[in-house]
């Protein structure tokens, strides 16, 4: 009898032994996974430099009359300080962080600078520049008459800005909320399509003047 109460005591505390480890068992599963998942996830979300997620492309350019048109999808909105050059990755920049001033509307004989004219997409506008080191007076001057001749809306003026941008890969560019259009020569098709398509579609309906460095009435 005692030998049997022996025996029993034996097993029972192999059992109890079992389950234990197999209950350290489980505690280091859920410890791996909710550290490599969850710093995974976490890790994956930080894309950006300062982890901010990354602007990229959406779809394949397409083709149009003059032109080339390419699609963005932004990572930030941010507004950075000026101390702080956003990066973009298309050429001209259309979306992503930018700096919290924006460009008077209008016509610029100076350098734009994309930290400020993102945020004039921003605001619903479109922005034409060049890049013309053989000159292209004659085609400014015929895209200058076109933007003036755009009627108002209820959204008041046409919001423009022109100017050159020398990092351009082609003679023009347009470049609205998230979209661009490149080509070495310009048309009155690709212009209405582009403006028709993308003006005032944009997070911020915004036809106020901006408040950056530059003024066009002193150009």
């Amino acid at each position: 009898m005692r030998k049997n109460w022996i025996v029993g005591l034996g097993l029972l505390l192999l059992v109890l032994t079992a389950c234990g480890d197999a209950a350290d068992d489980v505690d280091a599963s859920n410890n791996g996974t909710n550290n490599g998942t969850n710093n995974g996830v976490n890790n994956g979300n930080n894309g950006g430099n300062n982890g901010e997620p990354m602007d990229r492309q959406v779809g394949e350019p397409e083709e149009w009359t003059c032109g080339t048109v390419t699609h963005y999808a932004a990572g930030s909105y941010r507004h950075v300080p000026l101390d702080e050059p956003p990066t973009h990755i298309s050429n001209p920049p259309c979306i992503g962080s930018h700096y919290g001033s924006w460009l008077p509307w209008g016509e610029y004989e100076t350098q734009l600078d994309p930290g400020y004219f993102v945020h004039n997409l921003e605001h619903g506008g479109i922005v034409f520049l060049y890049n013309c080191p053989d000159g292209c007076e004659d085609e400014v001057a015929g895209l200058l008459e076109y933007v003036e001749g755009v009627p108002r809306d209820d959204g008041g003026a046409f919001r423009y800005s022109v100017g050159p941008y020398d990092p351009l890969p082609t003679r023009f560019a347009m470049a609205a909320w998230g979209v661009i259009w490149v080509g070495d020569s310009l048309c009155v098709e690709d212009m209405n399509r582009f403006r028709i398509e993308n003006y005032r579609m944009a997070p911020e309906d915004v036809a106020a003047p901006g408040n950056g460095p530059h003024d066009p009435d002193e150009d």
